[in-house]
């Protein structure tokens, strides 16, 4: 009977000696990837150059107000054409972006 138990006990504490087995414990790791998005809107209609929308016959018969004027609206037109731009690529990525 104690040799039953003898024999018991060391086959137990055999099983103990032995190396332990590699624990292996999932972590969740956050990496961070770039996602590409969509641009919200479309880029809007490029503004027309004023040689191009006054012809050279009516520039001559402008006085100076008029031709300053024509000016004035031309660099205002592209101010708005810049905002517009602005405001419909904001969701755009940055492209080469320092």
């Amino acid at each position: 009977m104690i040799r039953r138990f003898a024999i018991a006990l060391a086959a137990a504490l055999a099983g103990c000696a032995s190396t332990p087995g590699t624990i292996v414990r999932d972590r969740p790791v956050p990496v961070n990837v770039p996602v590409p998005q969509p641009c919200a809107g479309e880029r809007p209609a490029k503004v027309q150059p004023l040689k191009e929308r006054v012809p050279p016959a009516e520039w001559a018969q402008h006085d100076v107000r008029q031709k300053a004027a024509l000016v004035g609206g031309q660099g205002l037109d592209r101010q708005a054409y810049g905002e517009q731009l602005d405001a419909a690529t904001a969701g755009c990525p940055e492209v080469g972006g320092g």
